[in-house]
C-alpha cells in the first residue's frame, strides 16, 4: 500500500470577493442549470486528501480530505468551518464525491455549488437551484430538488407563477432526471409547461411524492 499526497486545484472561472461583496461577469461565471449567469466561489476552492491504492482496487480511495477557499481552511474531517456558508461532504463511492457548498448570502441563498471529485483528479462543478437534499425515490441515491422562484405578487394564496421543479441525482455523475423532473412539477401544477414558460400563473398544491412533503 503507498500513500500519495494530491492537491486538486478547481479553476472554474469568475471571482468572488467576500462574503457580502460579489462581482459578476458574463465571460468569468457558471451557468445555472436554467441557463442564468450566477456567481459562484469555486474559482479559489481547492482541496488536499490522500489517496491509498489498494490491490485489485482501480481508481485510489480518497482520505483525509480537507478544502480550502483561498487560504482559508473551510472543511476537515466531516465538519464545516466556513463562516460564509455551509459545506456538506456526500461520497458517491470510494472514488467519487461531491462537496456541496450553500452560501449565507441571500443572493445565492437558493442556488447550490456542487463540486465532484474523483481519484483521478478530474474536477466538475455546476450550480443548481436546491429546496431539500433527499432520496425520494428509494433509490439509495440523494437527489438535489429545486426550483427557481419567480417572484410576483399574489393574485391567490394558492396560485404562482409556473417554475419547473429540477432534480439533480448524485450518482457516478451529477445529472439532471427529467423523468422526476416532469413528475415533481406535474404534482405541484396539475400540468408540465416545459422549461421556458415562465408567465403563466398556475394553482399549486403541496407535492407529496413517496411519503415525503416537499414543499
Amino acid at each position: 500500500m503507498s500513500k500519495l499526497k494530491i492537491i486538486i486545484c478547481v479553476v472554474i472561472m469568475s471571482s468572488f470577493l467576500s462574503c457580502s461583496i460579489k462581482k459578476t461577469t458574463e465571460g468569468d461565471s457558471l451557468v445555472q442549470s436554467s441557463g442564468t449567469i450566477v456567481d459562484n466561489i469555486m474559482s479559489h476552492i481547492s482541496m488536499v486528501a490522500d489517496t491509498i491504492y489498494e490491490p485489485g482496487i482501480e481508481n485510489p480511495l480518497l482520505t483525509n480530505i480537507k478544502l480550502y477557499y483561498k487560504d482559508s481552511l473551510i472543511y476537515q474531517n466531516l465538519e464545516s468551518l466556513y463562516e460564509c456558508g455551509s459545506v456538506q461532504y456526500i461520497p458517491y463511492n470510494d472514488s467519487v464525491l461531491y462537496i456541496l457548498i450553500n452560501e449565507f448570502d441571500p443572493i445565492s441563498a437558493k442556488t447550490l455549488n456542487v463540486l465532484r471529485y474523483s481519484a483521478s483528479g478530474k474536477v466538475i462543478a455546476m450550480v443548481v437551484y436546491c429546496q431539500m437534499i433527499k432520496d425520494i425515490d428509494n433509490d439509495s441515491i440523494l437527489e438535489i430538488i429545486g426550483q427557481e422562484f419567480v417572484e410576483a405578487a399574489c393574485f391567490q394564496c394558492d396560485s404562482s407563477f409556473y417554475s419547473p421543479v429540477h432534480v439533480y441525482k448524485l450518482a457516478l455523475y451529477c445529472t439532471r432526471d427529467e423523468v422526476l423532473s416532469k413528475e415533481l412539477t406535474t404534482l405541484e401544477y396539475g400540468c408540465y409547461l416545459g422549461e421556458k414558460c415562465k408567465d403563466t400563473i398556475l394553482p399549486t398544491k403541496v407535492i407529496n411524492y413517496n411519503g415525503n412533503t416537499l414543499w
